[in-house]
């Protein structure tokens, strides 16, 4: 993906993002948290609007939309975080300050949201697998049109705007068009998707996940199928991924290669 990972940090094990408050050293991403939503009790600090994390292998992770990197916690201190979940965060713990200072978590209720780790559907099925190599999709000159559109104006988002503009903008234009009711069946994806793929060859760019994520979301749109854009991570090796998702469907990946992230933002 092209966000990057924060290195201002004192690293341990030459893992990047590590906050340096004691010894951290991270492992792979495979658990969630323990603390449920219902469970967290309110405090004074506030996630950041544009923070989110996720809890992986004992360890916290944050992704900074508005500086475009991560940062992790160390064991230790994600134990303490943990517990703060449950029982408040204080504002005076040097977790919390370190967080604090990053900008990733406020004072001000006004500028923060519930510290809430990311859920979403485990998948268990895709549509990658699940299409014959000899079913060719019914593409209309909507579609090329909708297509070149859509993949166009992904490009000139990764080159022009933040990658939280262009989260925001996403989010807004799904939260409206549901609020209107504009939003078709979830099984018009499968064909859709089909006849994307059938097209993207066509278009003259590199295969990225964050490139191609976004520019099927902005394809999607068009036909009211407004799915899931989600990010994950792990930690052993460091990776960064994004897909679309349907539920627990899988739409532009495979099931193995996603359920080895953990998922840290869903739009």
């Amino acid at each position: 993906m092209d966000l990057h990972i924060t290195t201002e940090w004192q690293l341990a094990e030459d893992v990047p993002g590590q906050l340096s408050l004691d010894a951290v050293q991270p492992a792979g991403c495979t658990a969630s948290s323990t603390a449920e939503p219902s469970q967290m009790q309110q405090s004074n600090c506030y996630l950041s609007k544009h923070t989110f994390f996720c809890f992986a292998d004992n360890h916290y992770v944050f992704l900074d939309l508005q500086n475009d990197e991560y940062t992790c916690l160390g064991r230790t201190q994600s134990e303490e975080f943990e517990t703060m979940l449950h029982d408040g965060l204080d504002k005076h713990s040097a977790i919390v300050q370190a967080l604090l200072e990053k900008g990733l978590f406020v004072t001000d209720k006004a500028n923060g949201k519930q510290p809430v780790p990311q859920t979403v559907d485990v998948v268990s099925s895709s549509i990658m697998t699940g299409a014959s190599e000899k079913e060719r999709p019914s593409i209309r000159p909507v579609h090329v049109m909708r297509f070149f559109a859509a993949s166009g104006r992904a490009s000139w988002n990764l080159r022009f705007n933040s990658i939280e503009h262009t989260v925001q903008r996403v989010q807004q234009r799904k939260a409206a068009r549901q609020r209107a009711g504009k939003v078709s069946e979830d099984a018009d994806i499968i064909e859709l998707f089909r006849i994307f793929q059938a097209l993207r060859p066509y278009y003259p760019r590199p295969y990225l996940c964050l490139f191609d994520s976004l520019a099927l979301v902005h394809f999607l749109a068009p036909f009211g199928v407004y799915p899931e854009w989600v990010y994950g991570v792990k930690l052993e090796p460091w990776g960064a991924h994004c897909w679309v998702q349907s539920d627990d469907l899988v739409v532009n990946d495979i099931v193995d290669n996603v359920n080895g992230y953990t998922p840290i933002m869903s739009v």
